[in-house]
Protein backbone atom coordinates (compact mmCIF):
# COMPACT_ATOMS: atom_id res chain seq x y z
CA UNK A 1 0.00 0.00 0.00
CA UNK A 2 2.80 1.80 0.99
CA UNK A 3 4.51 1.90 -2.55
CA UNK A 4 1.42 2.68 -4.13
CA UNK A 5 0.59 5.37 -2.46
CA UNK A 6 4.28 6.89 -3.25
CA UNK A 7 4.05 6.36 -6.90
CA UNK A 8 0.51 8.71 -6.44
CA UNK A 9 2.18 10.95 -4.77
CA UNK A 10 3.65 13.06 -7.12
CA UNK A 11 0.40 13.22 -9.36
CA UNK A 12 -1.78 14.19 -6.57
CA UNK A 13 0.52 17.14 -5.40
CA UNK A 14 1.16 18.39 -8.98
CA UNK A 15 -2.35 18.08 -10.17
CA UNK A 16 -1.38 20.16 -13.21
CA UNK A 17 0.87 17.17 -14.31
CA UNK A 18 -2.12 14.96 -13.93
CA UNK A 19 -3.59 17.11 -16.53
CA UNK A 20 -0.64 16.56 -19.00
CA UNK A 21 -0.90 12.90 -18.28
CA UNK A 22 -4.93 13.20 -18.42
CA UNK A 23 -4.54 14.99 -22.08
CA UNK A 24 -1.93 12.62 -23.54
CA UNK A 25 -3.96 9.33 -22.66
CA UNK A 26 -7.30 11.03 -24.12
CA UNK A 27 -5.20 11.91 -27.38
CA UNK A 28 -3.93 8.31 -27.62
CA UNK A 29 -7.21 6.63 -26.84
CA UNK A 30 -9.94 8.97 -27.79
CA UNK A 31 -8.21 10.87 -30.55
CA UNK A 32 -7.18 7.68 -32.96
CA UNK A 33 -9.89 7.99 -34.93
CA UNK A 34 -9.99 11.35 -35.36
CA UNK A 35 -6.54 11.16 -36.20
CA UNK A 36 -7.03 8.85 -38.68
CA UNK A 37 -9.82 10.86 -39.94
CA UNK A 38 -7.85 13.95 -40.16
CA UNK A 39 -5.01 12.06 -42.10
CA UNK A 40 -7.24 10.83 -44.69
CA UNK A 41 -8.69 14.07 -44.79
CA UNK A 42 -5.59 15.57 -46.05
CA UNK A 43 -4.90 12.80 -47.95
CA UNK A 44 -8.08 12.90 -50.09
CA UNK A 45 -7.61 16.93 -50.29
CA UNK A 46 -4.25 16.23 -51.71
CA UNK A 47 -5.82 14.00 -54.48
CA UNK A 48 -8.60 16.48 -55.07
CA UNK A 49 -5.89 18.90 -55.79
CA UNK A 50 -4.38 16.53 -58.09
CA UNK A 51 -7.17 16.22 -59.61
CA UNK A 52 -8.49 19.60 -60.00
CA UNK A 53 -5.48 20.48 -61.43
CA UNK A 54 -5.29 17.99 -63.74
CA UNK A 55 -8.67 19.13 -64.67
CA UNK A 56 -7.28 22.42 -65.01
CA UNK A 57 -4.79 21.18 -67.60
CA UNK A 58 -7.31 19.26 -69.98
CA UNK A 59 -9.18 22.62 -70.18
CA UNK A 60 -5.66 24.21 -71.15
CA UNK A 61 -4.84 22.12 -73.79
CA UNK A 62 -8.36 22.01 -75.24
CA UNK A 63 -8.03 26.36 -75.20
CA UNK A 64 -4.66 26.78 -75.84
CA UNK A 65 -3.58 25.13 -79.54
CA UNK A 66 -4.52 27.23 -82.88
CA UNK A 67 -3.73 30.79 -84.20
CA UNK A 68 -4.30 33.82 -82.38
CA UNK A 69 -3.51 37.63 -84.42
CA UNK A 70 -4.09 41.16 -82.63
CA UNK A 71 -4.92 42.92 -85.51
CA UNK A 72 -8.28 44.49 -84.52
CA UNK A 73 -6.26 45.93 -81.65
CA UNK A 74 -3.97 47.65 -83.49
CA UNK A 75 -6.50 48.62 -85.92
CA UNK A 76 -8.21 50.04 -83.25
CA UNK A 77 -5.45 52.20 -81.73
CA UNK A 78 -4.28 53.39 -84.89
CA UNK A 79 -7.55 54.48 -85.16
CA UNK A 80 -8.27 55.94 -81.66
CA UNK A 81 -4.47 57.92 -82.45
CA UNK A 82 -2.23 55.96 -79.83
CA UNK A 83 1.33 57.25 -80.15
CA UNK A 84 3.99 54.50 -81.64
CA UNK A 85 5.69 54.01 -78.51
CA UNK A 86 2.40 52.61 -76.62
CA UNK A 87 0.65 51.08 -79.89
CA UNK A 88 1.35 47.22 -79.75
CA UNK A 89 2.76 45.61 -83.22
CA UNK A 90 0.71 43.61 -84.64
CA UNK A 91 1.95 39.47 -83.88
CA UNK A 92 0.68 36.35 -85.42
CA UNK A 93 0.89 33.48 -83.05
CA UNK A 94 0.69 29.69 -84.15
CA UNK A 95 0.54 26.74 -81.41
CA UNK A 96 0.03 22.85 -82.49
CA UNK A 97 0.43 20.07 -80.30
CA UNK A 98 3.21 17.74 -81.87
CA UNK A 99 4.32 13.80 -81.17
CA UNK A 100 8.01 14.72 -79.66
CA UNK A 101 8.57 11.97 -76.91
CA UNK A 102 11.93 12.58 -76.39
CA UNK A 103 10.87 15.98 -75.02
CA UNK A 104 7.76 14.74 -73.39
CA UNK A 105 4.52 13.80 -73.44
CA UNK A 106 2.53 16.80 -73.82
CA UNK A 107 4.62 19.02 -76.53
CA UNK A 108 4.28 22.06 -78.55
CA UNK A 109 5.86 23.49 -81.21
CA UNK A 110 5.01 27.67 -81.54
CA UNK A 111 5.64 29.66 -84.47
CA UNK A 112 5.33 33.70 -83.96
CA UNK A 113 5.90 36.59 -87.07
CA UNK A 114 5.21 40.40 -87.33
CA UNK A 115 3.01 42.70 -89.05
CA UNK A 116 0.77 40.15 -90.47
CA UNK A 117 3.33 39.09 -92.54
CA UNK A 118 4.67 34.92 -92.47
CA UNK A 119 7.97 35.91 -94.25
CA UNK A 120 8.53 38.34 -90.73
CA UNK A 121 9.10 35.31 -88.32
CA UNK A 122 10.78 36.21 -84.88
CA UNK A 123 10.20 33.23 -82.66
CA UNK A 124 10.15 29.52 -83.12
CA UNK A 125 9.93 27.43 -79.68
CA UNK A 126 9.43 24.18 -78.25
CA UNK A 127 7.22 24.10 -74.95
CA UNK A 128 7.10 21.05 -72.56
CA UNK A 129 3.82 20.99 -70.38
CA UNK A 130 3.92 19.15 -67.06
CA UNK A 131 1.56 19.85 -63.73
CA UNK A 132 3.94 20.99 -61.31
CA UNK A 133 2.22 19.76 -57.94
CA UNK A 134 4.26 21.88 -55.19
CA UNK A 135 3.35 25.12 -57.28
CA UNK A 136 -0.28 23.92 -57.97
CA UNK A 137 0.58 25.08 -61.66
CA UNK A 138 1.39 24.10 -65.17
CA UNK A 139 4.65 24.53 -65.68
CA UNK A 140 5.82 25.12 -69.59
CA UNK A 141 9.09 25.13 -70.44
CA UNK A 142 11.16 26.68 -73.65
CA UNK A 143 13.02 24.80 -75.61
CA UNK A 144 15.22 27.32 -78.17
CA UNK A 145 16.19 25.15 -81.15
CA UNK A 146 19.87 25.43 -82.34
CA UNK A 147 18.36 25.90 -86.43
CA UNK A 148 15.17 27.29 -86.37
CA UNK A 149 15.21 27.74 -90.04
CA UNK A 150 15.37 23.90 -90.30
CA UNK A 151 11.57 24.15 -88.62
CA UNK A 152 10.21 27.12 -90.46
CA UNK A 153 6.72 25.87 -91.28
CA UNK A 154 6.66 23.10 -88.76
CA UNK A 155 2.93 23.90 -87.88
CA UNK A 156 1.83 23.17 -91.07
CA UNK A 157 4.21 19.72 -91.80
CA UNK A 158 5.52 18.26 -88.23
CA UNK A 159 8.16 16.04 -90.35
CA UNK A 160 9.95 18.58 -90.12
CA UNK A 161 10.29 18.03 -86.08
CA UNK A 162 11.00 13.82 -87.16
CA UNK A 163 14.93 14.22 -86.36
CA UNK A 164 14.63 17.16 -83.49
CA UNK A 165 16.24 16.32 -80.02
CA UNK A 166 16.24 17.85 -76.70
CA UNK A 167 19.84 18.14 -77.24
CA UNK A 168 19.31 20.38 -80.10
CA UNK A 169 17.60 23.46 -78.21
CA UNK A 170 18.82 25.29 -75.52
CA UNK A 171 17.07 25.62 -72.43
CA UNK A 172 17.95 28.77 -70.33
CA UNK A 173 17.42 28.16 -66.42
CA UNK A 174 14.87 30.64 -65.00
CA UNK A 175 12.49 31.32 -68.11
CA UNK A 176 9.77 28.93 -67.29
CA UNK A 177 6.10 29.87 -66.96
CA UNK A 178 4.20 28.74 -64.50
CA UNK A 179 -0.07 28.74 -65.45
CA UNK A 180 -2.57 28.75 -62.67
CA UNK A 181 -6.41 28.92 -63.66
CA UNK A 182 -8.21 32.03 -62.24
CA UNK A 183 -11.89 31.98 -62.80
CA UNK A 184 -12.37 32.19 -66.67
CA UNK A 185 -8.67 32.59 -67.37
CA UNK A 186 -5.23 30.90 -66.87
CA UNK A 187 -3.00 33.77 -65.69
CA UNK A 188 0.72 32.47 -66.74
CA UNK A 189 4.08 34.59 -65.72
CA UNK A 190 7.58 33.74 -65.10
CA UNK A 191 9.52 33.96 -61.62
CA UNK A 192 10.28 37.61 -61.28
CA UNK A 193 14.04 38.28 -61.90
CA UNK A 194 14.95 34.97 -62.37
CA UNK A 195 15.08 34.93 -66.92
CA UNK A 196 18.18 35.86 -67.88
CA UNK A 197 20.21 35.21 -70.74
CA UNK A 198 23.18 36.45 -72.63
CA UNK A 199 21.92 38.13 -75.62
CA UNK A 200 24.01 38.04 -78.77
CA UNK A 201 21.61 40.68 -80.85
CA UNK A 202 21.83 43.09 -78.01
CA UNK A 203 25.41 42.25 -77.01
CA UNK A 204 25.07 42.26 -73.34
CA UNK A 205 22.87 40.20 -70.75
CA UNK A 206 19.17 40.48 -71.08
CA UNK A 207 16.41 39.95 -68.59
CA UNK A 208 13.14 38.71 -69.97
CA UNK A 209 10.00 40.02 -67.82
CA UNK A 210 6.42 37.99 -68.87
CA UNK A 211 3.01 37.71 -68.22
CA UNK A 212 0.57 36.22 -70.46
CA UNK A 213 -3.36 35.62 -70.21
CA UNK A 214 -5.08 32.88 -72.01
CA UNK A 215 -8.93 32.80 -72.23
CA UNK A 216 -11.00 30.72 -74.38
CA UNK A 217 -10.98 32.91 -77.26
CA UNK A 218 -8.06 34.99 -76.79
CA UNK A 219 -3.97 35.17 -75.82
CA UNK A 220 -3.01 38.51 -74.24
CA UNK A 221 0.83 39.02 -74.12
CA UNK A 222 2.70 41.44 -71.80
CA UNK A 223 6.44 40.70 -72.51
CA UNK A 224 9.34 42.94 -72.75
CA UNK A 225 13.08 42.41 -72.84
CA UNK A 226 15.13 45.11 -70.52
CA UNK A 227 19.22 45.22 -69.57
CA UNK A 228 20.10 44.62 -66.54
CA UNK A 229 19.90 48.03 -65.67
CA UNK A 230 16.33 47.90 -66.53
CA UNK A 231 16.68 49.97 -69.34
CA UNK A 232 14.13 48.83 -72.57
CA UNK A 233 15.34 46.88 -75.42
CA UNK A 234 12.69 44.70 -77.23
CA UNK A 235 9.20 43.78 -76.76
CA UNK A 236 6.17 46.06 -75.40
CA UNK A 237 6.53 49.27 -74.72
CA UNK A 238 3.20 50.81 -73.46
CA UNK A 239 0.89 50.00 -70.68
CA UNK A 240 -1.98 47.85 -72.61
CA UNK A 241 -1.18 44.04 -73.55
CA UNK A 242 -0.96 42.37 -76.90
CA UNK A 243 -4.78 41.53 -76.98
CA UNK A 244 -4.42 38.40 -79.68
CA UNK A 245 -7.51 36.39 -80.76
CA UNK A 246 -8.42 33.30 -81.73
CA UNK A 247 -8.46 33.12 -85.37
CA UNK A 248 -10.55 30.34 -87.80
CA UNK A 249 -9.67 29.28 -91.03
CA UNK A 250 -11.25 30.45 -93.92
CA UNK A 251 -11.88 29.60 -97.68
CA UNK A 252 -12.30 32.52 -100.11
CA UNK A 253 -12.86 32.30 -103.93
CA UNK A 254 -14.84 33.77 -106.75
CA UNK A 255 -18.95 32.86 -107.20
CA UNK A 256 -18.65 29.89 -109.09
CA UNK A 257 -14.88 29.05 -108.00
CA UNK A 258 -15.58 29.42 -103.83
CA UNK A 259 -12.35 27.65 -102.97
CA UNK A 260 -9.38 29.15 -104.05
CA UNK A 261 -7.52 30.78 -101.12
CA UNK A 262 -6.56 30.00 -97.57
CA UNK A 263 -6.63 33.05 -95.08
CA UNK A 264 -8.37 33.68 -91.43
CA UNK A 265 -10.37 35.56 -89.50
CA UNK A 266 -8.68 37.72 -87.51
CA UNK A 267 -7.51 40.56 -90.11
CA UNK A 268 -6.65 37.59 -92.69
CA UNK A 269 -5.59 39.10 -96.02
CA UNK A 270 -6.08 37.86 -99.41
CA UNK A 271 -4.22 39.32 -102.54
CA UNK A 272 -6.00 38.07 -105.32
CA UNK A 273 -4.26 38.90 -109.12
CA UNK A 274 -5.11 36.79 -112.33
CA UNK A 275 -5.59 37.35 -116.07
CA UNK A 276 -8.90 38.77 -115.42
CA UNK A 277 -9.54 40.11 -111.57
CA UNK A 278 -6.74 41.98 -109.27
CA UNK A 279 -7.99 42.57 -105.72
CA UNK A 280 -7.15 42.24 -101.63
CA UNK A 281 -9.81 40.93 -99.62
CA UNK A 282 -9.25 41.41 -95.70
CA UNK A 283 -11.57 39.52 -93.72
CA UNK A 284 -12.32 40.25 -89.73
CA UNK A 285 -14.19 38.88 -87.00
CA UNK A 286 -16.42 41.26 -84.74
CA UNK A 287 -17.48 39.45 -81.96
CA UNK A 288 -19.37 41.46 -78.88
CA UNK A 289 -21.82 40.20 -76.24
CA UNK A 290 -24.66 40.82 -78.31
CA UNK A 291 -23.10 39.58 -81.85
CA UNK A 292 -21.34 37.43 -83.91
CA UNK A 293 -20.49 38.70 -87.15
CA UNK A 294 -17.71 38.56 -90.54
CA UNK A 295 -16.44 41.58 -92.25
CA UNK A 296 -15.22 41.75 -95.57
CA UNK A 297 -13.52 44.60 -98.07
CA UNK A 298 -12.45 44.40 -100.65
CA UNK A 299 -10.31 47.11 -102.65
CA UNK A 300 -9.32 46.07 -106.78
CA UNK A 301 -6.71 47.42 -108.48
CA UNK A 302 -8.80 50.46 -110.51
CA UNK A 303 -9.36 51.45 -106.47
CA UNK A 304 -13.44 50.42 -106.50
CA UNK A 305 -13.70 49.57 -102.69
CA UNK A 306 -16.53 47.58 -100.90
CA UNK A 307 -17.28 46.45 -97.41
CA UNK A 308 -19.82 43.96 -95.45
CA UNK A 309 -21.00 42.52 -92.58
CA UNK A 310 -22.90 39.28 -92.74
CA UNK A 311 -23.22 36.00 -90.23
CA UNK A 312 -20.33 34.09 -88.35
CA UNK A 313 -19.55 31.81 -90.84
CA UNK A 314 -19.84 32.95 -94.22
CA UNK A 315 -19.76 36.53 -96.12
CA UNK A 316 -20.24 37.73 -99.73
CA UNK A 317 -19.47 40.81 -101.37
CA UNK A 318 -19.91 42.22 -104.68
CA UNK A 319 -17.25 44.74 -106.16
CA UNK A 320 -17.18 46.43 -109.58
CA UNK A 321 -18.89 43.60 -111.04
CA UNK A 322 -16.85 41.04 -108.99
CA UNK A 323 -18.21 38.38 -106.69
CA UNK A 324 -16.01 37.33 -103.59
CA UNK A 325 -16.95 34.64 -100.71
CA UNK A 326 -15.63 33.58 -97.80
CA UNK A 327 -16.59 30.81 -95.02
CA UNK A 328 -15.47 28.58 -92.97
CA UNK A 329 -16.00 25.38 -94.50
CA UNK A 330 -14.35 23.28 -91.85
CA UNK A 331 -10.85 24.22 -93.13
CA UNK A 332 -7.72 23.17 -91.24
CA UNK A 333 -6.67 25.92 -88.96
CA UNK A 334 -2.81 24.93 -89.97
CA UNK A 335 -3.58 24.47 -93.49
CA UNK A 336 -2.17 27.40 -94.76
CA UNK A 337 -0.34 27.91 -98.19
CA UNK A 338 3.36 26.76 -98.06
CA UNK A 339 3.23 29.46 -101.58
CA UNK A 340 2.76 32.81 -98.73
CA UNK A 341 4.29 35.23 -100.09
CA UNK A 342 4.57 38.20 -97.48
CA UNK A 343 0.86 38.85 -96.32
CA UNK A 344 -0.62 37.21 -99.28
CA UNK A 345 -1.57 33.80 -100.17
CA UNK A 346 -0.98 32.10 -103.14
CA UNK A 347 -4.16 29.91 -104.76
CA UNK A 348 -5.23 26.98 -103.48
CA UNK A 349 -4.64 23.54 -105.47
Amino acid sequence: MTRKKALADPVEAAPHRRQSTTFRLCYIGRMRRPLLLLFGTLFTGLAFADARLAADFATFLDWFPGRYDNALQVREQQRAGVSGDERNYRRHSIFRRVDLPAFGNVVFYAEQYRDGDPSKVYRQRIYVLTLDLERDAIRLRVHVPADSAALLGAYRDPALLAELKPSHTRVFAGCDVFWQRRGDRFEGSLEPGKCQFDSAAFGQRVQLEETLTLFEDALWFADRGVSMSGEYLFGMKGAEPAKALRARPLICGFAGDPGRWWTHDQGGEIQIDDDTRSATIRVQRLKSEDSDALTMSVTTSDGERGFASAGERRIALSVADQHFECGLDNADIYADDPNMDGRHSAPMD
